[in-house]
């Protein structure tokens, strides 16, 4: 992904983080076990079994990205669409 849109990749402990070029989202790519532990099943659904990728979205205003999207609340302050409804990519939003 890096190499496609000329962003660096970064590792980090829970996976990869390549910026979308610009300042309000990122791509983060995970091994299934941190997969697992930052998201719920019902949004890891329809993901790869080996593990996924989120493409994360900085917003204003959580709840209007939640009406937007249909997306589920989690954690403490994401709001993601099922990976189902998004050809296997979960889309999240958190707070800018």
């Amino acid at each position: 992904m890096a190499g496609l849109i000329d962003e660096p990749a970064t590792e980090t402990p829970d996976g990869w983080h390549v910026p979308s070029g610009g300042k309000r989202a990122e791509f983060r790519f995970y091994d299934a076990k941190t997969f697992t532990g930052l998201y719920p099943a019902a949004v890891r659904e329809g993901a790869a079994a080996e593990g996924a990728v989120a493409l994360v979205i900085a917003t204003d205003d959580l709840a209007k990205a939640k009406a937007a999207s249909g997306g589920i609340a989690h954690g403490e302050e994401t709001v993601s669409v099922p990976a189902a409804r998004v050809n296997g990519v979960i889309v999240s939003f958190v707070p800018h």
